[in-house]
Protein backbone atom coordinates (compact mmCIF):
# COMPACT_ATOMS: atom_id res chain seq x y z
CA UNK A 1 0.00 0.00 0.00
CA UNK A 2 2.67 2.49 0.81
CA UNK A 3 3.97 1.99 -2.82
CA UNK A 4 0.76 2.84 -4.58
CA UNK A 5 0.47 6.18 -2.00
CA UNK A 6 3.80 7.35 -3.54
CA UNK A 7 2.79 6.60 -6.84
CA UNK A 8 -0.62 8.24 -6.49
CA UNK A 9 1.28 11.76 -4.89
CA UNK A 10 3.66 11.64 -8.32
CA UNK A 11 0.88 11.52 -10.35
CA UNK A 12 -1.38 13.98 -9.45
CA UNK A 13 1.32 16.78 -9.72
CA UNK A 14 2.20 15.66 -13.33
CA UNK A 15 -1.85 15.57 -14.12
CA UNK A 16 -2.25 19.02 -12.33
CA UNK A 17 0.89 20.20 -14.48
CA UNK A 18 -0.62 18.75 -17.74
CA UNK A 19 -3.74 20.22 -17.60
CA UNK A 20 -2.01 23.80 -16.53
CA UNK A 21 0.08 23.55 -19.52
CA UNK A 22 -2.61 22.21 -21.74
CA UNK A 23 -4.73 25.53 -20.57
CA UNK A 24 -2.20 27.54 -21.23
CA UNK A 25 -1.45 25.64 -24.58
CA UNK A 26 -5.12 26.83 -25.20
CA UNK A 27 -4.78 30.11 -24.49
CA UNK A 28 -1.95 30.90 -26.60
CA UNK A 29 -3.25 29.23 -29.58
CA UNK A 30 -6.32 31.54 -28.89
CA UNK A 31 -4.14 34.68 -28.81
CA UNK A 32 -2.19 33.61 -31.98
CA UNK A 33 -5.66 33.18 -33.70
CA UNK A 34 -6.66 36.17 -32.65
CA UNK A 35 -3.36 38.03 -34.04
CA UNK A 36 -3.92 36.20 -37.52
CA UNK A 37 -7.51 37.52 -37.91
CA UNK A 38 -5.88 40.77 -37.72
CA UNK A 39 -2.64 40.38 -39.62
CA UNK A 40 -5.08 39.43 -42.19
CA UNK A 41 -7.17 42.64 -41.96
CA UNK A 42 -3.76 45.00 -42.28
CA UNK A 43 -2.74 42.27 -44.96
CA UNK A 44 -5.71 43.25 -46.83
CA UNK A 45 -5.95 47.14 -46.35
CA UNK A 46 -2.10 47.28 -47.68
CA UNK A 47 -3.24 45.16 -50.76
CA UNK A 48 -6.38 47.86 -51.16
CA UNK A 49 -3.70 50.73 -50.84
CA UNK A 50 -1.33 49.36 -53.51
CA UNK A 51 -3.82 48.35 -55.59
CA UNK A 52 -5.29 52.24 -55.78
CA UNK A 53 -1.96 53.63 -56.16
CA UNK A 54 -1.09 51.33 -58.98
CA UNK A 55 -4.50 52.60 -60.71
CA UNK A 56 -3.32 55.91 -59.87
CA UNK A 57 -0.12 55.71 -61.40
CA UNK A 58 -1.29 54.15 -64.29
CA UNK A 59 -3.68 56.79 -65.16
CA UNK A 60 -0.67 59.40 -64.60
CA UNK A 61 1.19 58.01 -67.37
CA UNK A 62 -1.70 57.75 -69.68
CA UNK A 63 -2.24 61.26 -68.93
CA UNK A 64 1.80 61.79 -69.26
CA UNK A 65 1.27 60.10 -72.75
CA UNK A 66 -1.61 61.70 -73.98
CA UNK A 67 0.07 65.22 -73.32
CA UNK A 68 3.18 63.69 -75.25
CA UNK A 69 0.70 63.28 -77.94
CA UNK A 70 -1.02 66.16 -77.97
CA UNK A 71 2.68 68.25 -77.49
CA UNK A 72 4.25 65.80 -80.78
CA UNK A 73 0.88 67.11 -83.02
CA UNK A 74 1.03 70.50 -82.08
CA UNK A 75 4.93 70.68 -82.72
CA UNK A 76 4.37 68.92 -86.34
CA UNK A 77 1.50 71.32 -87.16
CA UNK A 78 3.02 74.34 -85.87
CA UNK A 79 6.70 73.98 -87.44
CA UNK A 80 7.34 76.74 -90.09
CA UNK A 81 7.45 75.09 -93.54
CA UNK A 82 10.69 75.82 -95.52
CA UNK A 83 10.57 76.40 -98.79
CA UNK A 84 13.02 76.23 -101.33
CA UNK A 85 13.70 79.49 -103.72
CA UNK A 86 12.42 79.40 -107.13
Amino acid sequence: MNLKRRLAKRVRPRQILTAALAQKNSEATRALALQEDMLEREIAEVQKVLLAMQDQQEKQLELILAIAKSGERYLKTSEPSIEEPV
